[in-house]
């Protein structure tokens, strides 16, 4: 009786053993690295990443990360463009297909000469996931409900301008734009800006070592309230009128700007605060006259 009961449980537990044996392990299964078309794919629980690149330092030429991927027969969506995976020169790069996410830094340091292509599926685009990239022109499918391109530069619906195109043109911001995000400007040459009324924020880093910028306008009815950290350092600015709806002037907002000799803050100026060295080494800048409403001015400003 005790050996027919052992073989009975024997038996079960080598049917146990061969079951899990066949099952198929996607749960818990380690990614598979796999390159197609020199972009480095990272493949689990059926979905896919790109993590990396292998483009030589020479090449010029059109790339494309489409989505399905197909592995062994299987496709899989290309869901993300993973944090520092895109590196290399191109004229054209297209992201085609159901691909949902540009991450941050995605491309930190590429160029693109011709033109950056986004699907109407990708509804993420990360901070400065474009980092120190070149890209002479953003195109965005029109049912994009996200984000829309117009004269090349790359706008979110919400009223956000993302990023600028490398151009020498002047440039003139949409009507309706209410933030300019950080570093959107960073591989901008053209001499000027045109910032519509509808801006209220200029955020951190906008305009930082744009050289060739040696003027900004605003209308007289501009919202304009924040101008960021860093956001002119070490610019090319002549001179500039800050906005009256203007309250806060961030650190190092104007650091370094050599060539600035004019600063007009109006009468009815609402500023109140004027951060850490935000004029700090404007050496060609003589005087400011600073608003009866002022109440803090940051050491060294």
């Amino acid at each position: 009786m005790k050996h027919s009961l052992f073989r009975k449980v024997l038996s079960l537990a080598l049917c146990l053993i061969m079951v899990f044996s066949v099952m198929p392990l996607t749960a818990g299964a380690a990614a598979i690295e796999y390159t197609s078309s020199n972009f480095i794919y990272s493949i689990e629980n059926g979905k896919a990443t790109v993590i990396g690149s292998t483009f030589p330092s020479d090449y010029e030429g059109f790339a494309a990360i489409v989505s399905p991927l197909v592995y062994n027969n299987e496709e899989y969506q290309v869901t993300s463009i993973g944090y520092d995976s895109i590196d290399g020169n191109f004229t054209y790069l297209f992201f085609y297909g159901d691909i949902e996410r540009i991450e941050d830094n995605a491309m930190r340091n590429s160029d693109v000469t011709k033109s950056l292509y986004i699907s109407d599926s990708i509804t993420y685009i990360g901070d400065k996931a474009f980092g120190n990239s070149r890209v002479a022109w953003f195109g965005v499918d029109g049912k994009n409900p996200v984000y829309y391109s117009n004269n090349g530069y790359l706008y979110k619906r919400d009223g956000t301008l993302m990023v600028a195109p490398k151009t020498e043109e002047a440039c003139v911001i949409d009507d309706g734009t209410k933030t300019i995000k950080s570093m959107a400007f960073h591989n901008f040459f053209g001499p000027s800006v045109t910032i519509p009324a509808s801006v209220t924020t200029i955020a951190y880093e906008t305009f930082e070592s744009c050289s060739s910028l040696t003027n900004v306008t605003f209308p007289e009815n501009s919202q304009l309230t924040t101008i960021g950290t860093d956001a002119f350092w070490d610019s090319g600015l002549a001179s500039i009128t800050i906005p009256a709806n203007v309250t806060t002037i961030g650190t190092d907002a104007f650091r370094y700007c050599d060539n600035l000799t004019s600063v007009i803050i109006p009468d009815n100026s609402q500023l109140t605060t004027i951060g850490f060295a935000s004029f700090l080494g404007c050496s060609a800048l003589t005087s400011i006259t600073l608003p009866a409403g002022l109440t803090s001015l940051d050491m060294a400003a």
